[in-house]
Formats: structure tokens, C-alpha cells, sequence
């Protein structure tokens, strides 16, 4: 896999920033890419930073070898090329700019569904593959024409290689005793109702406790396993979105 340094001279603005990283849009000898890198440091809140070491960094950069060389991946994000600082730390990764539109920028409900349908495909080949995504995020959700493809890859679960950073849903799973082979169908259908239900996610338990599932979403069958996902005891793999209601969209 290509390796390039870093110059500053080359970042061209920043175009969004996340919980572990900036991404700047890059000039790579005339290229514009995506530059991901990776923070020194992740701010949990005002008082609780976590120190982004070497060995979180090389677990990523494993990962992302992977990646690149991966069928599974071939319908993402392309990953282009490693960079390294000039004392040749590995800091981040270049990628090709497909779309700047994602699925937190989709508001119908059709469509909506149709990127579920989608991203539960991806799910199950991933899976298949021993391949967890874990943290489900709009945001890393690219639309592309009719077509999804997923970002931020170099937080998945591949292999022995472990998610870097979890989210709320994959740490309640895990916490309850959740298996890793189980964890995408957990964090999944919880994202399902939230992106359905426009649901902030740390309070979607709470939501459903009181309102039970979005309308699209309630039916008999997800009402019981929806409550097998609450004790954790969902050990057959069901996907909420394969019971809606039947609604005029």
C-alpha cells in the first residue's frame, strides 16, 4: 500500500471533524482527497480525555491494510494511500471523495428505508466475513446515486483486530454480556428505530420504554424481539426493518 508524508501546505480547509479525527479536504500532487487524521487525543467530556497511543494507532493502520486488499470492501469508501508524519508516525489515510451527501441529510421515509435495506445487506456480507461494523452512524452513511457506501472503516471489528472506539449501543450490548458475533444485529435495529423514529440515540431505551416502537416499526413480531434485545437474550438474528407496518409513504 502507497505511503505518503504529511504536508501541512497540502490540507486545503477542514471538512468535518469527529469524536477521533479531522478530515481535511487534500492536495495529493493535484488530487483533491479526503485526509483523515487521527487526534492525539479523544475528548469523552469536559473532564475525561482518552491518549490516542501507538498501539491504536497500528491496530487502524492493520485494519486498513486489510481493507485495501479486501473484496469485502470493494463497494466502500476507497482508501488510497497511508500517511506518516516526517518522523514517519502513522497518522492517518487518504480517500477518494465519492459523495458529500450522507444519510443524516435524508429526511423521506421511503428513502430512509431503502438505506436500511441497504446497510442490512452490507451487514450480513460483513458479518459472513467475521466483520463487525458496531457503531451505525448517519454520518457514515455516504449516498451515492441510488447506492450506499460506508465510511469510517477503520473503526470496524476485522478479524482479532478490535473496534477502536465503541459507541453507547456497543458498550450497553457488551456490558449486558452481549457476544461479538451478535453485535450488529443489536446496534443495527437500534439504529433503525432511531433513524425511523428521529431518535437521539442515547436516549432510545428510554423512548421505547415509554412510547414503545416508532409507528413503521410496531408490530408483533419486533414488539417480542425487541424485548429480547432488551435482556439481551436476541441469540436468533432478526432485523426490525423485515417487519414494518404497511404505510402510504
Amino acid at each position: 500500500m502507497n505511503k505518503i508524508i504529511y504536508n501541512k501546505d497540502n490540507i486545503i480547509k477542514e471538512y468535518t471533524e469527529g469524536i477521533e479525527s479531522h478530515i481535511y479536504y487534500y492536495n495529493n500532487n493535484g488530487n483533491i482527497v479526503f485526509f483523515k487524521c487521527f487526534k492525539n487525543e479523544i475528548q469523552i467530556d469536559k473532564d475525561e480525555t482518552i491518549l490516542i497511543t501507538d498501539d491504536v494507532l497500528e491496530n487502524k493502520r492493520k485494519k486498513i491494510e486489510i481493507i485495501k486488499d479486501s473484496s469485502c470492501f470493494s463497494d466502500e469508501v476507497d482508501i488510497l494511500d497511508l500517511v506518516y508524519d516526517k518522523d514517519g508516525r502513522f497518522i492517518g489515510y487518504t480517500m477518494k471523495i465519492d459523495s458529500l451527501t450522507t444519510a443524516k441529510d435524508i429526511s423521506k421515509r421511503k428513502m430512509k428505508i431503502d438505506i436500511l435495506k441497504q446497510l442490512k445487506d452490507k451487514v450480513l456480507k460483513f458479518n459472513e466475513n467475521n466483520i463487525y461494523i458496531g457503531d451505525f452512524n448517519h454520518n457514515n452513511i455516504l449516498i451515492c446515486g441510488d447506492r450506499i457506501k460506508l465510511c469510517d472503516l477503520d473503526n470496524f471489528r476485522i478479524g482479532n483486530l478490535d473496534f477502536d472506539t465503541k459507541s453507547l449501543s456497543q458498550n450497553t450490548y457488551l456490558k449486558k454480556g452481549g457476544k461479538i458475533d451478535n453485535i450488529d444485529n443489536y446496534c443495527y435495529n437500534l439504529f433503525t428505530i432511531c433513524y425511523l423514529g428521529n431518535i437521539f440515540n442515547p436516549y432510545v431505551w428510554q423512548y421505547i420504554r415509554m412510547n414503545g416502537l416508532p409507528r413503521i416499526l410496531d408490530t408483533k413480531e419486533n414488539r417480542k424481539y425487541i424485548d429480547e434485545m432488551l435482556r439481551c437474550k436476541n441469540k436468533e438474528k432478526k432485523y426490525l426493518i423485515d417487519n414494518t407496518r404497511k404505510i402510504i409513504f
